[in-house]
């Protein structure tokens, strides 16, 4: 399958995951730590198994591949419970803003890390990407009062862009030594094993007693989708063999999700802002991508 393809897959599953989340994360008060481990264990690391086990997952082991899992894993399980806290925090056009830092990291460290570079359409193209991200978060700005920002959380939310990226470029240079199919079950199992591990200092027996069948529910389909949005993005950062291309168009996701929630959660946005941001990714998306 060409990765335009499965980047187009990405996509669907990328909004359809935010949506389901940001609708969740509206009525939970489940510490955000327990929300990302739920995600994991009833979702994304059992459909990741089933999958790894079907495909090739044959691995060059070394120490030096297990550093790379152990760091990914730590990484990405870690932004899981901060990513969950800010959402809860911030204003979503705040969170989506500050969260497009980690696309600029991670195009950096591409470059020097791993030798992956843009050219310089691909650069403008990107640009224009990361633009209609932002517009589209102001679309999505509240009308309503605005919503207080507790101290430290645009500083959090800054920290976990970092991490993330440092995760995002360990799991790309993983995958050069393993089918997808190893990763699936070794890559997502080693952040399924930190994401539980920092959860288990929040549970307790209030915790377990507030767990209810919605909140199975939930975890279980947004674990599903991320799962199959991970894969998706795994894909098609495997075949284009070029991170900061791929995160790059990832960006997009952002104008779709402000324009799904405008038409399944009632949330109105700025119609102008929204169709704009939409248009302008879409030219950036077929500069970048084409």
């Amino acid at each position: 399958m060409d990765w335009h393809i499965s980047l187009l897959f990405f996509y669907v599953f990328a909004v359809l995951k935010s949506l389901g989340q940001r609708r969740y994360l509206r009525k939970t008060n489940m510490p955000s730590s327990v929300v990302a481990a739920m995600n994991y264990t009833l979702g994304i690391f059992p459909l990741a198994l089933v999958v790894g086990l079907l495909l090739p997952h044959h691995i060059n082991w070394s120490w030096w591949v297990v550093f790379l899992l152990l760091l990914e894993g730590l990484a990405i399980g870690i932004c899981n419970k901060l990513f969950v806290r800010a959402i809860k925090r911030l204003p979503i056009s705040l969170f989506q803003t500050l969260n497009q830092s980690g696309t600029i990291f991670i195009i950096l460290g591409g470059w020097v890390l791993l030798g992956e570079t843009l050219s310089m359409l691909q650069i403008i193209g990107v640009i224009i990407i990361l633009a209609a991200a932002v517009l589209s978060a102001f679309a999505a700005k509240s009308k309503k009062r605005a919503q207080p920002i507790q101290p430290g959380t645009v500083k959090l939310v800054l920290i976990a862009a970092v991490i993330m990226s440092i995760g995002l470029l360990a799991e790309k240079a993983a995958l050069g030594y393993m089918d997808v199919g190893g990763y699936f079950i070794f890559g997502l199992g080693s952040q399924l094993i930190f994401v539980t591990l920092i959860a288990l200092k929040d549970v307790n027996k209030k915790v377990w007693k507030a767990v209810s069948k919605s909140d199975i529910r939930n975890n279980v389909v947004v674990g599903l989708l991320s799962a199959l949005a991970g894969f998706s993005y795994l894909y098609t950062v495997n075949a284009a063999n070029n991170i900061p291309l791929i995160v790059s168009l990832n960006s997009f996701v952002l104008p779709l999700t402000a324009l799904g929630s405008y038409w399944l959660l009632h949330e109105r946005e700025d119609q102008r802002k929204l169709w704009g941001s939409i248009a302008l990714g879409m030219i950036g998306v077929c500069i970048t991508a084409l």
